[in-house]
């Protein structure tokens, strides 16, 4: 009953950290874009290289969070 709701809480919080750092980063992109947009004035081209920076940044954090925690914590107890 204990480890059932160790890994429910587990679970949980990864889904809260991944739909966190999704939003989180094509919001910081989308508005980091919008505002190399007015300032070198390039109108759509930054929004979209700054929400295709934010997508990148959130899946690599996304796959270094599941690293540490996932991964490499599953290796140690096998060894």
């Amino acid at each position: 009953m204990q480890g059932d709701i160790k890994r429910i809480i587990k679970a949980l919080s990864f889904v809260t950290f991944v739909s966190s750092t999704l939003v989180g980063c094509l919001l910081l992109g989308y508005f980091l874009g919008g505002y190399a947009d007015d300032f070198f004035s390039i109108r759509p081209k930054g929004r979209l290289i700054g929400l295709i920076c934010g997508i990148i940044l959130a899946v690599y954090s996304i796959y270094k969070h599941l690293r540490f925690n996932f991964i490499d914590s599953h290796e140690e107890k096998d060894d």
